[in-house]
This record gives C-alpha cells, structure tokens and sequence, in this order.
C-alpha cells in the first residue's frame, strides 16, 4: 500500500467522524475550518493560535508533518516554469489579521467589524438560487484557482467554494523583485501591506492573501457566477479528540500549530483560508481541510446540499509537451483527492494535462474570459518578446509580483499551467 493510502486510512474514520459533527467540541454541532499556507498566492497572516480558549487545541497533541516522499519533492513557486533565483529570506514582526472588506454582499451586522477567534456565526446570506450545490475547488497556494477556471466560469448552477489550505509565504518574491516602479507603472497591483519583508514572514503570508482576495474580488465583480462575498473574520477549528494538529514552520523555523482559518461568504460562493504551511502540506491536512469545511456548512453557508470536488492543483511529472510541475504542495492536493473517497453525490476531479491517459473531462475557458484574466496590450501573453506591454488582465495586475515580468498565456499547458484549456481526471 503506497504511503499516500496508508495515510489516508488511518485518517478516515477521524476525518468521517468530523463530517458528521459528531466529534467536535463544546455546545456547536459542527466542527470548524483550519488554515492553510503555499507557494504562491497572498494571505493575511493570523495570530499564534491560541491554546488555552475552551475551543482551541492543546499543544500536547503532535504535530502533522508531510509523508518523507512529498518533502523530498522540487519545489518552484513560479508555474509558468520561468527560471528565477530565490533571494535571501527575511525575517518579518507578526501582524494581525486585515479588517478590510470589499463584499457587496451583506453579512451578519455584529460582523462588520470581521471578528478574530472563536465560531463563526451562523448564515444570514439567502442563497442566489434555492438550487445550487455546492463545488469545491481546493487549492494548495494562493493564485492556483486559475488552474480549474474552466470548473467555476459561467457556472450558474454550483455554489463555488474555495478551500485555500496555505497561505504562499514562502514565495522568492516576497522581497518586492517582482514589482519595480516600471511593473507598476504598466498596470500590476502592489500586494498589501507594505513593504515587502522577504521569503517565509507574516508579511509575505497577508500580501498572498490580500492578492487572492484582490483577484476573486474582481473577477466576482464581473463574473456573476462567484459574486464577492463577505468577510467575516478568523476563527478556531474544532479538532477531533485525539486528533493529530495541523502545522506549519513558522518565520522562526519551528513547527507549530496550524488551527485556525479565515472565512467569507456570500450568496453565490465562499471562501475558507488555512495555514498549513507553504511547501509542508501534507496528506492529512488536505483530508482535515475538506472535511472540516464539509461540516461547517451547515452552520455557515446558505447552501448545504453537495455536488463535486475539485483538485484545483496543477501536477505533472510524466508528460510532455505539457509544463512539468512537481510541487508536493500539490502533489499531496492531488493524492488526497484521488485516493480518499469523500463519498460526495458528484465526482472528485483533479486537474491533470491533455497528454494524461486518465483525462475524464476537458473543458475550456471562455475567450472573453480568459482574455479579461491574462491579457496584455498590446499582445501578444509572452513576457520574453513582449515584456513591456500594459498588465490588462486580472491575474496580470494582481499576481504580476509573482513573477519576473507577467505570466504567459497559452491555448494548452505545454506553454502556461494558466492554460485556457483544461484537462481533468475523474474519480469516484
């Protein structure tokens, strides 16, 4: 039996048991979302994680380290493949949680003011429709929602949930090298806050995060599928007992506890935040992700009737021509969802590449949409020939810092992960 399945056995009955809210803690019936952290995207950093508040776990569980075989993965936080050299990390104060909240979509009104700590409140926002089921589309980093595009745009009959289970923050371009005043000046967003504190702070984690909000705040905008909805705050998980925690190395270098995530919701789509810990996600926190998520809807979402789940996670490590991608953030995305049957009523799809003999299902991103995201002007996508263009494109303006120059665009992913046309797997 592969490390991967081993794993996911001995996890199952614990994590089934916090789907059906039977094992959370206190006076709620459903147990709550944890945080997440990757290699690429923005989050707001979080508080220490409390340890002594009735509804936060002891330090004296242990503490969930990835499987030997997905840390001994490469790791590049750049996935368009473009070669760059990693700068040297520095070491940022921790900062709070961002108040800041663009939602057009009202939310409970003790909840103005996002709360920090504690449950989430129970949902007040009607759904767009009476008959939406939901989607999830789990991403191991901050800007990877774009790899399963084709599974949200034009969509009017799911509600989208995002799962970002890391924050990024171990991006080489948390020292600002992606964004000189001349990338400005063609049209990128400076994540915020500023400034820039390096690879690996709490600084890197919230301009990750302030740019995935950024990016799914624009596209909500235009793209009635998704809308923007609200921010409601940071709250603590409820663990199993016994349950093994979730961690992440902190700027320090030591592993911690990883136990509270971040949340939004609104009437077409919502958003869970964890922190898992960029380039140390393992295969039972990916499971714990989904499944805490699972049970929060009923307490959170305005919707609770399922449908499917997907792998927003691009990996390849046989085929050509497609991208070669080997982050074991993604890896352990991709595992977890092929391996553990989460017995949803609809498939669990896993973003794959054409050249994939499992391809169960390829879709495309509309041409005006995909333009809308990754166009420059003058075109032609390709930042080697045409490196001065205007950054027109959403994910050009809001992820431009992630990269030397802008991202590439291309029909397929032999020339961009953020290809127009995707592939997918299918199980269960």
């Amino acid at each position: 039996m592969s490390s991967a399945r081993r794993l996911l056995a001995a996890f199952a009955a614990a994590a089934l048991c916090l789907a059906a809210a039977g094992c959370s803690r206190g006076d709620d019936t459903s147990s709550s979302a944890t945080t997440g952290h990757g290699a690429g995207g923005a989050t707001t950093e979080a508080p220490s994680p409390s340890t002594t508040s009735p509804s936060s776990p002891t330090t004296s569980a242990a503490l969930d380290v990835p499987a030997p075989d997905l840390q001994a993965l490469p790791t590049d936080d750049l996935p368009s493949g473009v070669a760059a050299q990693s700068p040297e990390a520095q070491v940022a104060p921790p900062s709070s949680v961002a108040s800041g909240s663009t939602s057009s979509v009202p939310v409970a009104p003790e909840f103005v003011t996002p709360a920090t700590g504690g449950q989430p409140p129970t949902s007040v926002v009607a759904p767009a429709s009476p008959d939406l089921k939901i989607r999830y589309i789990v991403l191991p980093h901050p800007d990877d929602e774009f790899e399963a595009w084709s599974m949200v745009a034009n969509d009017t009959t799911h509600y989208i949930v995002f799962i970002l289970l890391t924050r990024g923050e171990y991006s080489q371009f948390c020292n600002g090298s992606g964004i000189p005043e001349q990338q400005q000046e063609r049209g990128e967003r400076e994540p915020q806050p500023q400034p820039f504190m390096g690879e690996g702070t709490a600084s890197c984690s919230q301009q990750r995060i302030d740019a995935w909000s950024s990016f799914l705040d624009a596209r909500g905008s235009v793209e009635s599928s998704i809308g923007r909805p609200g921010f409601l705050g940071q709250f603590d998980m409820n663990l199993p007992a016994g349950a093994t925690l979730p961690s992440k190395i902190d700027s320090a270098g030591q592993r911690i506890p990883a136990t509270t995530y971040l949340l939004w919701v609104g009437d077409k789509s919502a958003r869970f935040v964890f922190d898992f810990g960029d380039h140390d996600l393992s295969l039972n926190e990916v499971v714990l992700g989904i499944q805490t998520v699972r049970a929060l809807r009923f307490r959170v979402l305005p919707v609770t009737e399922e449908d499917d789940l997907v792998a927003g996670a691009y990996y390849n490590d046989s085929f050509s021509p497609s991208i070669r991608y080997l982050h074991p953030d993604h890896k352990a995305v991709q595992e977890a969802i092929k391996e553990f049957d989460f017995q949803m009523p609809g498939p669990q799809w896993g973003r794959t590449v054409p050249e994939d003999p499992e391809v169960a299902e390829t879709l495309e991103v509309p041409p005006s949409i995909y333009c809308a995201v990754m166009c420059v002007d003058p075109e032609p996508i390709d930042p080697v020939t045409n490196p001065d263009a205007l950054r027109s494109g959403t994910l050009q303006a809001d992820y431009g810092w992630l990269a030397p120059a802008y991202w590439v665009g291309s029909e397929l992913p032999s020339g961009s992960i953020f290809s127009r046309v995707q592939s997918f797997w299918k199980r269960f």
